[in-house]
């Protein structure tokens, strides 16, 4: 059998979907497909096949602040990426021990 280096890698691009995100419910998220409660972490499962494909991974919203957001559509254009990337620390600190 052969092995070759890829030619290219696998990207993948999460949207942003920050809005009611400090709810209970994560209804934006739940809607966009994201099973992403307080109790279940909806981004572990995508993650996890990012890692075993090797892919990069590019996020939106990145640029956007909590502060910008009226208090009332519970937004966090912060939070939101701070807990993806805790995921991601998560899923590297399992796969090295």
């Amino acid at each position: 059998m052969y092995e070759f280096e890829a030619a290219c890698h696998l990207g993948a691009k999460l949207a942003g979907v920050h809005w009611w995100f400090k709810s209970r419910a994560h209804a934006a998220e739940l809607t966009a497909g994201y099973y992403n409660t307080r109790e279940r972490d909806g981004y572990a499962d995508v993650m996890a096949v990012l890692r075993r494909r090797r892919a990069r991974l590019s996020f939106t919203c990145v640029e956007m602040r909590d502060c910008e957001h009226p208090p009332e559509g519970r937004c966090s254009p912060q939070g939101e990426p701070a807990g993806v990337w805790g995921t991601f620390e998560r899923q590297q600190a399992a796969s090295q021990s």
